[in-house]
This record gives structure tokens, sequence and C-alpha cells, in this order.
């Protein structure tokens, strides 16, 4: 389940969202035993878009913050979930990205 609320107040716009997963206990059987077990988990997320133009040009000034609360989660569609198991590798943990996306 997910859902974004977007507020576009002027020319921005402000976006807060979040994805639910829930636990995936039904995996299939591997060679070395049963399949890897995930928990659910709940990612929220929060964006700030401002778009700008200077000529023939055009594009958006981003901010972005992913995973807010710093949740540990893994993916069950993975395949390093379940090959790796115990010592699969977690899905990002919280992050910042800025950045500036143009086309001209």
């Amino acid at each position: 389940v997910a859902a974004d609320l977007v507020w576009s107040p002027g020319r921005g716009q402000l976006r807060v969202g979040f994805q639910h997963v829930a636990a995936q206990r039904r995996v299939p059987a591997t060679a070395e035993g049963p399949g890897i077990v995930t928990g659910s988990y709940t990612l929220w997320n929060a964006a700030w878009l401002q778009p700008w133009r200077y000529g023939a040009s055009q594009g958006q000034w981003f901010a972005r913050l992913d995973n807010l609360t710093n949740e540990l989660a893994y993916a069950s569609t993975s395949i390093l979930t379940q090959t790796l198991g115990v010592n699969a590798p977690p899905l990002p943990a919280r992050s910042l990205r800025v950045g500036l996306q143009a086309s001209f």
C-alpha cells in the first residue's frame, strides 16, 4: 500500500508519502532449507520540487528525503534476500538527495 499527499503552493510542490509492505511468510523452500521470511515495514518519504525556466531551457530543483524514520527493511522480492538470508543487505537507510533536472 502506498500513498502520497501533494501540496502545490504557487509554482513549487511539496510531496509527503509512505509505502507499507506486509510481511512475507509464504516463501518457497530452497535446497539449503526453508526460504527466508521478511517482516513488514513502512517507509516515509518527503520531497520539494521547484520548477524553473530560462530561455528555451526548463527543469526543476529538488530535495528528497527517503526513509525518514530510518526503518530497517528487507525486500522480499530481492534475489539477495533469498540467497544470502541473514547476510542480505537491507534497503537503503535515511537519505537526502538534492539535485537539478534540466532539459535544453
